[in-house]
C-alpha cells in the first residue's frame, strides 16, 4: 500500500514508530521540506492569518495522486487535508486519509 506521511518535518524521523513501516509492498513517502526564505515567509504569513496549517497538506498533492494511503501525523498537519476530503476535493477526495493524533 503507497503511503505519504503528512508531517511538518522529515517523515523518517515522525514520531510513533513511523519509521518502521516501510517494508516489502508498503513504501512510504513524505513531503519534503520547504526550502527558501521567501517561501517561507509566504507560508508563515498565510498560516499565521488563516490559523492553518497549509503548507505541507498543498505541497502534499502530486504524491497524494500516486498514493493509496495518506497518513497524517498529529492535527494541525491534517486538519487542511481533512477539509479538503470532506469537501470532495481531488486528489484527497479518492484517498483514504489516516490521522495520528495524541
Amino acid at each position: 500500500m503507497r503511503t505519504l506521511v503528512l508531517h511538518a518535518g522529515d517523515h523518517t524521523a515522525c514520531p510513533y514508530g513511523i519509521n518502521l513501516f516501510p517494508g516489502p509492498g508498503f513504501p512510504v513517502t513524505g513531503v519534503r521540506p520547504l526550502r527558501g526564505r521567501l517561501p517561507r515567509k509566504l507560508r508563515d504569513v498565510v498560516e499565521h492569518r488563516t490559523h492553518t496549517m497549509v503548507d505541507v497538506p498543498l505541497r502534499a498533492v502530486p504524491g497524494v495522486r500516486n498514493a493509496e494511503l495518506v497518513l497524517g501525523v498529529l492535527e494541525p498537519v491534517t486538519a487542511l487535508a481533512a477539509q479538503l476530503k470532506r469537501r470532495d476535493v481531488p486528489p484527497y477526495a479518492g484517498t483514504l486519509l489516516v490521522m495520528i493524533s495524541c
